[in-house]
């Protein structure tokens, strides 16, 4: 084997800096986030440039930019006040809000609420802040936070908060509980759990699930390596698993700042899901009247939609979808539900009975009447205007010439006429949609008038520009972004591709597989490189990137480019954003991967006519589903997989968490899931393979990667195996794993021994 060159050195060095978040960091006035004035006629938002952060005023009929404080003075203040040293580019401001009626800033920082009167430069202390696992109300006067399994309310100036609950019983608790797949890590880091609830509008009532898990089935942990003591501990937890009959029970309650308590009539709820308050999948009506609760069959093959009276509980169904196959009202995670009701009591429902996503108008009588229609994908609604009855909403794929997953803004009459385009640029616009419990922020104007587009692709950073929602024409540009070191300047920039699908035609077009490349740095067309496809697996997202900025799988395709491969990734038949057809193309063959099959086969057409892709070299890497898939991948394609590395990998869906099965693989029965086991192809696998995973991983049970280890070793496979010590399902985000990570290809796909930690460049 050759030895480490120093160049590898200063590659490993380069992939360290592209780790998840890092290169996002750097980018400087990127995407704006903007927070607006109740009347819109004007928002702030904050956007890093080279002198730090900088908090901007944006007023829209005056069509101009400025700093929304004089910086350097407030610096001082808080200096002065705070008792600390505090930068004017490192402010650290939150919950940043227009006082009603007046020029005064309120903010929170460094602990304490402040006042900033901006006329006069002046900075008056009002008391403690809310603490990190407050939940405030939207009036911003009251917060709700967890004391244990019961709630407390805390008013803002008050010396101490009062309980609003105190019959919680451990495993039936209230607002304590948000997945069956953190529960470990959110008991050992409760600093990090913020209450499962739902504000309303008028900031005075509260929407809670209480979930009542103490008859469920329990896993299992060790902590071999505890920060006390010496003495291994148990960490046990409930969690339902596809064979396990019964769900926790689930009853919706709304609880008054005053302790009025109302029930929601709703019986026979069941929680078997990953998330426990679907609260993407719930809201409030605008006057808090009404709620909204969108409930789910154990099989997802029926959905209904609840509207629920808060003052007497009383609830009806108002809209329901069924199929023979899984059904959903949103467009894809992570997208939040779609559903709107109207002033006249009629709903807006998104829905896939025609075999795309679109809108539907849904009268008091149940009848369903299409708003958009066509071979394209609604992604979510951003304003209705119920005067002019209009929807402004963002979708893919209505331009055959474009990436049919890049997003960009539409506006559409209640009747479906007059489709109008608002973002003409090829690109990923990204929106923001207002979120009760969120920061605020929103792309779109309280009075629909305009809004804010940010735009890129996986090669131009963001450009943010002011639109009016009628027209789409440009009101005023906000800013550019100014990548300076946020893409290494050695490496070229990721390249998109797509390809034909085995069955394209089945699937609306010959282009139906997309992806990108990303390439090493000092690439070189005359020099052949080994290949990674880097695969999720899951059907549940798609994950190739199509904007500026990245997710944690984007990253690391980056990171293994800089160690010095080409690296592939597809989103394969089985993921969402396309049609109907296309994502239930894995339902029932979790072992399909989310298009597995298509992996190789579009690695082999753009190798083609890309020489520079050694195809006697490729490996095949990723975590939880990708880590799944990776295995697949070995044991069903091992001609073409010579080297993978499976990341925390739910081997056998038997042992993973029930609602992830039921949705996706369907109800059990044992020979449908036999198929999808990964340890009946233990004696397939040839090539090399490196399986990691975190001993106090609660999301996929680390049993489940000790399950194929023990069929490899019953095979008499070679592998490789790390159970790192107190990691989670996160294991990989680790610099040293991450190292590992890097180190097994370049030593079994490029031939080199890894330099050693700590080396000099």
């Amino acid at each position: 084997m050759n030895p480490p060159s120093p160049r590898l050195t200063e590659h490993y060095q380069l992939a360290a800096g592209l780790a998840f978040g890092k290169r996002e960091a750097k980018l400087l006035r990127g995407a704006v986030r903007p927070t607006w004035a109740a009347d819109s006629s004007h928002f702030w938002h904050a956007t890093r440039d080279r002198t730090g952060l900088r908090y901007v005023l944006v007023e829209v009929h005056k069509q101009q930019q400025s700093d929304l404080f004089d910086h350097v003075a407030l610096a001082n203040s808080l200096t002065k006040l705070a008792e600390k040293e505090i930068e004017p580019g490192e402010l650290g401001l939150a919950q940043v809000a227009f006082e009603q009626a007046s020029d005064s800033l309120l903010f929170a920082a460094h602990g304490s609420r402040w006042r900033w009167h901006r006329a006069t430069d002046r900075l008056e202390l009002l008391g403690e802040a809310f603490g990190a696992n407050d939940l405030a109300a939207p009036d911003g006067t009251v917060a709700v936070s967890l004391a244990g399994v019961n709630l407390n309310l805390r008013e803002l100036g008050a010396a101490a908060p009062c309980a609003l609950t105190d019959d919680g019983e451990p495993g039936w608790g209230w607002g304590d509980f948000t997945d069956f797949t953190s529960q470990v890590h959110f008991r050992n880091h409760p600093e990090e759990l913020k209450p499962s609830v739902l504000w309303s509008p008028d900031s005075k009532t509260l929407a809670v699930l209480r979930v009542d898990r103490r008859h469920l089935p329990l896993n299992h942990l060790v902590q071999a390596v505890p920060t006390e003591g010496v003495r291994p501990r148990l960490h046990s937890y409930s969690y339902p698993t596809p064979q396990d009959v019964d769900g926790a029970k689930v009853e919706l309650w709304f609880l008054g700042r005053d302790g009025r308590r109302v029930r929601a009539q709703i019986e026979g709820l069941e929680c078997r899901s990953i998330t426990a308050f679907p609260m993407l999948e719930a809201r409030w009506s605008a006057d808090s009247e009404r709620f909204f609760y969108l409930e789910s069959s154990r099989d997802f093959k029926c959905l209904r939609l609840w509207r629920v009276d808060v003052g007497s509980g009383a609830a009806e169904v108002v809209h329901q979808e069924s199929d023979s196959s899984p059904v959903t009202m949103a467009s894809g995670a992570p997208e939040p539900a779609i559903f709107q009701e109207l002033r006249d009591g009629r709903l807006i429902c998104w829905s896939e009975r025609s075999g795309w996503g679109h809108l539907y108008l849904v009268g008091p009588d149940g009848e369903c009447r299409a708003i958009t229609h066509g071979a394209w994908l609604v992604r979510g609604i951003l304003h209705v205007d119920e005067a002019a009855q209009r929807i402004v909403f963002s979708a893919s794929g209505m331009d055959p010439a474009l990436d049919p997953y890049f997003c960009l803004a539409y506006s559409v009459g209640f009747d479906g006429s007059d489709l109008r385009p608002l973002t003409p640029e090829a690109g990923l616009h990204q929106f923001i949609q207002a979120q009760l419990g969120g920061d605020g922020a929103s792309s779109m104007a309280p009075s629909g008038a305009c809004f804010v587009d940010s735009w890129s692709t996986v090669s131009q950073p963001p450009r943010t520009v002011l639109r009016d929602a009628k027209t789409g024409a440009v009101l005023m540009d906000l800013q550019t972004a100014d990548p300076v070191d946020s893409w290494p300047a050695a490496m070229p920039m990721p390249e998109p591709f797509s390809v034909p699908a085995p069955d394209a035609d089945a699937l609306g077009g010959s282009d139906a597989l997309w992806g990108v490349i990303y390439k090493p740095p000092g690439f070189d067309p005359a020099q052949r490189y080994p290949v990674i496809d880097l695969i999720y697996g899951g059907v549940q997202t798609a994950v190739v990137a199509k904007g500026w900025g990245n997710s944690y799988h984007s990253a690391t395709a980056e990171q293994l480019a800089a160690i010095g491969f080409v690296v592939v990734m597809i989103d394969g038949r089985g993921t969402p954003y396309r049609s109907r057809a296309f994502q239930l193309a894995s339902y029932g063959q979790v072992e399909s991967c989310a298009g597995l099959s298509d992996h190789p086969h579009a690695t082999r057409a753009i190798a083609a006519t890309r020489p520079w892709m050694d195809m006697d070299r490729v490996g095949i890497a990723g975590g939880s589903g990708g880590g799944y898939a990776t295995v697949r991948a070995l044991g069903e394609y091992p001609e073409f997989y010579k080297v993978g590395v499976a990341v925390c990998g739910n081997h056998d869906q038997r042992g993973y968490t029930a609602g992830w099965s039921d949705r996706y693989q369907g109800l059990y029965e044992d020979a449908l899931f036999t198929a999808q086991d990964n340890t009946t192809l233990a004696s397939r696998i040839s090539g090399d393979l490196f399986l990691i995973h975190g001993e106090m991983d609660d999301n996929v049970h680390p049993g489940l990667t000790l399950r194929m280890v023990d069929a490899l070793i019953k095979a008499d496979r070679n592998f490789d195996l790390l159970i790192v010590p107190n990691a989670g399902h996160a294991v990989i985000a680790g610099p040293s794993i991450q190292r590992r990570l890097f180190d097994y290809f370049v030593e079994h796909l490029m031939g080199v021994k890894p330099p050693r930690p700590g080396a000099p460049a």
